[in-house]
């Protein structure tokens, strides 16, 4: 039996076939492959979670303090690598995969961009969502001022274990919030006093603290420009992150928010300096 090739027509159609399938396959498979590294990066961040657990217990049968470890590993901040392996003191066999980033000392991305914070005094391995939207309900918005403050003068700010810290007063930093609704909403500062201010001080410091006296952050919230209410006071504390909130109306839409600290004092002759570091803020429709 003779063997008969393609017309044109069957060869057109035939391509238009194989260009639906693929058509069809190649997303397929881009969403399958989406979920393998999302499934595989859930996969290190449960062991992630389950160290910080293990070591937290051991702490307790071996009364050391404090309970969970202050860093995560000794890594730098880049990607992972043999040479600079992530999680290694929570994780037997520490992360290593390229697309694994540390941020800064408590915060990191996933091969999935998902950004994740550890919080040292709590043992907690947190997903960070980055999403700017407050208000559709009352649970809190964590904003880590190291991811959420966006163009913040580096000259001025520097970060420092998920947070951002700066030597000088006056200063605002200024991020854009979605409030989804309008009403009365509450904003939950975090701060420390950063007295070392790793990223400034020449030569570097080691030893300072507190000026004698000084107790406490003023801080002024802006809402597009425009104070909110009176001061939010902070107790200062070298050691401590402490809390203060304010609360105001807020309508509906697209807002600038701004923290300004207002109180600077530095007092060479004893090493005392006050640099406030804001570690995050709470935002919180009631």
């Amino acid at each position: 039996m003779s063997k008969r090739g393609f017309t044109f027509l069957e060869l057109v159609i035939t391509i238009i076939c194989i260009g639906i399938l693929v058509a069809i396959a190649v997303p397929q498979f881009l969403s399958f492959a989406r979920e393998a590294v999302r499934a595989a990066e859930q996969g290190s961040v449960q062991g992630i979670k389950a160290g910080i657990r293990i070591y937290g217990i051991d702490s307790v049968v071996k009364n050391r303090s404090p309970q969970f470890p202050a860093t995560l590993d000794t890594a730098g901040a880049t990607y992972a690598s043999y040479s600079n392996p992530l999680f290694s003191s929570v994780l037997k066999t520490p992360i290593t995969e390229s697309r694994w980033l540390k941020i800064d000392s408590t915060i990191y991305q996933g091969p999935t961009e998902t950004y994740y914070y550890y919080v040292p005094a709590a043992g907690l391995f947190l997903e960070y969502s980055g999403s700017t939207d407050v208000g559709a309900s009352t649970a809190p918005s964590v904003f880590l001022p190291a991811l959420a403050f966006s163009g913040y003068n580096t000259s001025q700010w520097g970060a420092a274990n998920g947070g951002l810290y700066s030597p000088w007063s006056g200063y605002p930093l200024a991020m854009s919030v979605n409030f989804q609704q309008g009403g009365t909403y509450t904003f939950d500062i975090a701060a420390i006093n950063n007295a070392n201010h790793p990223g400034f001080a020449n030569p570097p410091r080691t030893d300072w603290h507190l000026p004698t006296g000084y107790n406490t952050f003023n801080v002024r919230v802006l809402v597009d420009g425009v104070p909110v209410g009176g001061n939010v006071n902070i107790t200062a504390s070298d050691t401590d992150i402490n809390r203060g909130s304010i609360s105001t109306y807020i309508g509906a839409g697209q807002h600038t928010v701004s923290l300004v600290w207002l109180n600077d004092a530095w007092t060479p002759a004893e090493n005392g300096d006050a640099n406030i570091q804001f570690q995050d803020i709470i935002i919180r429709r009631q």
